[in-house]
């Protein structure tokens, strides 16, 4: 049984609780399509935040092709931390990315950046730059779990569980019919409201991330002259506080276009 195309405007997405709407009749009793409207929301902020947390591991290997096909400064440009390619410029960033690619999962790619960023040459010559990317890359790791329990939780349309929900308001929830540890602790977040909270501001704090490794490109290549603040995530539960920091922050330059 499938369920009609979403028709939720965007205002029923931010500003409500669209569960108050979704009568029974409207999911059906098993094999959802999930295009029903009621998970809509869910979809939006998951695939939002999947979206956001691919491109921020983009921007990762960006810097890593940076530094691994760089060598270092010539004399007399010491003044900017602005890199300058091997002298076979296109095969370099070519087996670089390569060997980026060559990872199947995020943390290794990172674990790639790190050690990069560890070398000696990197280290003396841009303490700003080791530190800066040491730390980006520890709160892309501590957000791996919270990332984890998002993409990897089962959700359904049901009554609600003990302590879940307000008595016999039945709403889209974590499935944790066999045991799914990541759902098991998205369902820790009593409301179900509280869960989307949670999606969105991991949204956001991988943005922030996003936007830092971004500028510290920006940095490399010389297109910014000036180290950028180190980056602060938001606050869980201060939504507005997390908008009004994307509001303000610099937007990102296009991602560059490399040789070969």
């Amino acid at each position: 049984m499938g369920g009609a195309p979403w028709q939720v405007s965007e205002a029923d997405l931010l500003d409500e609780p669209i569960m108050a709407k979704i009568r029974a009749k409207d999911i059906p009793e098993d094999h959802y399509r999930f295009t029903e409207r009621a998970f809509k929301p869910y979809a939006v902020a998951i695939g939002q935040f999947c979206l956001a947390w691919n491109d921020l591991h983009e921007r990762l290997g960006i810097l890593f092709l940076l530094l691994s096909s760089a060598r270092r400064l010539k004399p007399g440009r010491t003044s900017k931390a602005r890199m300058n390619a091997t002298v076979d410029e296109a095969n370099s960033f070519s087996v670089h990315a390569k060997v980026w690619s060559s990872a199947h999962y995020d943390r290794p790619k990172r674990d790639m950046l790190r050690a990069v960023a560890e070398t000696v040459w990197v280290a003396e010559e841009f303490p700003q730059l080791a530190e800066g990317i040491q730390e980006l890359l520890k709160l892309s790791t501590n957000l791996e779990d919270t990332r984890n329990n998002i993409v990897h939780t089962p959700f359904q349309w049901g009554p609600p569980y003990v302590d879940d929900q307000p008595p016999g308001r039945p709403g889209v929830r974590p499935n944790i019919f066999l045991g799914n540890q990541k759902a098991h602790r998205l369902s820790k977040i009593s409301f179900t409201k509280k869960i989307l909270d949670e999606i969105k501001w991991a949204h956001d704090a991988v943005l922030i991330l996003r936007d830092y490794a971004a500028s510290l490109e920006a940095v490399l290549t010389g297109d910014i002259d000036t180290w950028p603040d180190k980056p602060r995530l938001p606050n869980r539960g201060h939504g507005q506080e997390a908008k009004s920091q994307r509001d303000n922050a610099r937007p990102p330059p296009p991602p560059r276009s490399f040789p070969g």
